[in-house]
């Protein structure tokens, strides 16, 4: 549910009966209909029906497949935490407008962005900006119980991160992560 929460975010919940939830809340529920066995989802009230919620990920473009019961509910997102500081998510239906505005500006930027790298003079200008970033990224290996963490920083933010037992590179948008291997000659 990329649209207030993002990957690495840590939520805050509280317990809550399904009759004082209302559309736009964002709650935390159990999901048994997936071949992995239960899973916690973070999803947005998109519809009240009865006794039942229809949700949907701000993100997603079509709702949950699976009507929410309150015996699967685990509780209501209060806040965020991220990157040490709390934020408020907002609920209700000012909290589903906020949401929409938002996919709606993602979907828009998305856009503009294919349409705009497209020019070449574009593409030159912004591999000149990648180099000059370049300058400020820096490579940190850390030792742990499980092998060698690498992190890249740029303004005392981690942009990109390669764990021990993976192969792969995480790397946090908008950052590009370009590694170049120096060959010796």
């Amino acid at each position: 549910m990329r649209g207030c929460l993002c990957k690495g975010d840590i939520v805050s919940i509280r317990e809550i009966a399904i009759e004082y939830l209302s559309i736009g809340d964002v709650i935390v529920f159990r999901n048994n209909y997936n071949e992995f066995g239960e899973s916690l989802i973070v999803h947005r009230i998109v519809d009240k029906k009865g006794g039942l919620l229809i949700t949907k990920g701000d993100n997603n473009k079509i709702v949950d497949q699976h009507p929410i019961t309150q015996k699967d509910i685990v509780g209501k997102v209060i806040s965020v935490h991220r990157e040490g500081k709390i934020l408020k998510i907002s609920g209700g239906r000012f909290g589903l407008i906020i949401a929409k505005f938002k996919y709606f500006l993602r979907r828009i930027q998305s856009v503009i962005y294919k349409r705009i790298t497209r020019i070449p003079v574009i593409r030159r200008i912004g591999k000149s900006v990648l180099n000059v970033y370049s300058k400020d990224i820096k490579k940190i290996s850390l030792k742990s119980k499980d092998g060698i963490i690498i992190k890249w920083v740029h303004n005392k933010k981690v942009i990109a991160r390669k764990d021990p037992d993976s192969n792969f590179i995480s790397i946090k948008k908008p950052f590009d992560l370009i590694i170049e291997k120096k060959i010796r000659k």
